[in-house]
């Protein structure tokens, strides 16, 4: 669950949490992960060259480190193909996994 067009937190939280079943009035088995960011999120509607990507992403992860919350990216193929109107962007992804690997 997240945003396409802007990054953030669509469901107020960075922290995965059960589906609440509002005509039986209780939580599901389902569990929902919120996404902070999606790659084309940051290429296409936010036009973002990859080194304000990067930037970008930094500061959504520290926001998440510093509640103990779950990251979650959405990355399509395409924009680790370095082709096209993704030439340049695979730096964004190998960051965002240096810091996930940093992070525990």
């Amino acid at each position: 669950m997240g945003y396409s067009e802007v990054p953030g937190f669509r469901a107020g939280t960075c922290t995965p949490f059960k589906f609440y079943d509002l005509q039986a009035n209780e939580p599901t088995n389902l569990t929902v992960y919120p996404f902070a960011v999606m790659d084309r999120t940051l290429n296409d509607h936010l036009k973002l060259s990859p080194e304000e990507a990067i930037e970008r992403v930094s500061d959504l992860f520290a926001e998440v480190k510093a509640v103990h919350g779950t990251f979650v990216s959405v990355w399509h193929n395409e924009s680790l193909s370095n082709e096209r109107e993704w030439l340049g962007w695979l730096p964004v992804y190998e960051h965002l996994q240096r810091a996930a690997r940093t992070a525990g």
